[in-house]
């Protein structure tokens, strides 16, 4: 259950901060969506292959992260 709260909570961080930089933006019609997605999934991905590696995990834990 909290490592649910978790990712609801990250995914919400996100959608705030897009939300702040869309309402701070000058130029709100020349945002592109679909490069801001692209960004997002490839953190995302970047991520999951970072923790999918056992010297990640133990790096990670190393450095008390």
């Amino acid at each position: 259950m909290e490592t649910i709260l978790a990712i609801l909570r990250a995914l919400l961080g996100m959608v705030v901060m897009c939300g702040i930089l869309y309402a701070l933006s000058m130029n709100r019609k020349h945002i592109s969506w679909k490069l801001v997605v692209t960004g997002i999934l490839l953190q995302l991905a970047f991520g999951l292959l970072v923790l999918a590696f056992w010297a990640a995990q133990i790096l990670l834990v190393e450095a008390r992260v």
